[in-house]
């Protein structure tokens, strides 16, 4: 199963092989790269570089199912 079918199931309530991990990483990403969190919500010069650097350091303790930094 895949990680669309997955959530197709999940919301349709029909039988899924695991339960979806949706990992957000905002903190994350700033820590990556140094910068205080107001920064990443107030200066899109930070917010947008950011969230590509903060996902290439990304190791998830589990399958993530979606990987999303939310601004």
């Amino acid at each position: 199963m895949n990680s669309l079918q997955r959530l197709h199931n999940l919301l349709a309530g029909k039988p899924i092989d695991r339960i979806p991990n949706f990992d957000i990483f905002m903190a994350r990403a700033v820590r990556h790269i140094g910068t205080p969190l107001s920064n990443y919500y107030l200066d899109y010069r930070v917010l947008c570089p950011s969230q590509p650097r903060g996902a290439q350091g990304f190791r998830p303790r589990h399958r993530a199912d979606d990987l999303r930094s939310i601004p």
